[in-house]
């Protein structure tokens, strides 16, 4: 993992260079009520995998936001569409500089922070997976449920202010939308970004036809159902979910891989919170 201080990079003691993980570091001026001049930055998880987040020298508090992966429906789904990933985020954390936290995303048990590198160590925020039909939902921290899929196409990932949506229905709060819910190979959900809502975000319609789910705020959209072997159709392949945590949409042959979960670290978390403030 790379740290950038004053525009020069360098090494922090722990935690591997990934291409899936990135930390961008800049100094703020000391502000009213922080004792010191703090690090500001930011560090991001986004594909599958276990990561060590290592506090930046000064840092005392951060705050994160957690997506968990998409469902992928099984064939024998009763034609149904994955669910959606949920959505944890916690402001303030208290950290100690130099401390390992373990940042963990699984397709199957959802992406989290602890302390201790365990499966039973202080979980300090987290978000469950989509398991296939079913939805992902907050694990610790505040936040939302995916969505549920109403049809064939995969439900979207939770949102900053609302669950996410389902095929049948128009997306709020920064959620994303449902997957096109048609017949035997139908569009995935759509994902929802990293870096929190804006008061300005306008809601998307939900996918029609076999089409993919909207993104939700920062995310992306579902990918469309297809079929191929010519004219005939012979395979159905359903919509994968969009980024992060987008449900896949019903394929009668091959369900629609999830969309990934995700994680974002920012600092310090006495100035910098979810949903509105992580910019």
């Amino acid at each position: 993992m790379t740290l950038r201080r004053s525009g020069k990079p360098y090494k922090a003691s722990a935690g591997g260079l990934t291409p899936h993980a990135t930390t961008r570091q800049n100094l703020a001026p000391g502000l009213p009520g922080v004792k010191s001049r703090v690090a500001r930055g930011e560090s991001s998880y986004t594909a599958a995998g276990n990561y060590q987040f290592v506090v930046p020298p000064g840092v005392f508090s951060i705050s994160a936001v957690c997506i968990g992966h998409g469902g992928t429906p099984p064939t024998d789904s009763g034609s149904i569409g994955g669910g959606g990933g949920g959505l944890s985020y916690r402001n303030d954390i208290p950290v100690l500089p130099g401390e390992i936290l373990f940042v963990r995303i699984n397709a199957t048990t959802g992406a989290t922070i602890r302390r201790d590198n365990n499966l039973f160590g202080e979980l300090l925020v987290g978000a469950s997976s989509g398991r296939g039909v079913q939805p992902g939902a907050p694990i610790v921290g505040s936040g939302f449920g995916g969505g549920t899929a109403s049809g064939t196409g995969g439900g979207g990932a939770a949102g900053y202010g609302s669950g996410g949506s389902t095929t049948a229905a128009v997306p709020s709060g920064g959620a994303g939308g449902g997957g096109g819910p048609t017949g035997t190979y139908s569009g995935g959900g759509g994902g929802v970004g990293l870096t929190g809502m804006n008061s300005s975000w306008v809601a998307p319609a939900a996918g029609t036809g076999r089409n993919g789910g909207p993104a939700g705020i920062g995310g992306s959209a579902g990918s469309a159902g297809a079929c191929t072997g010519g004219t005939c159709c012979t395979f159905f392949q359903g919509g994968a979910g969009g980024a992060y945590g987008g449900g896949g949409g019903f394929g009668a042959n091959s369900g629609g891989a999830g969309g990934s979960g995700g994680i974002r670290i920012i600092w310090p978390g006495e100035l910098r919170s979810y949903p509105f403030n992580a910019a």
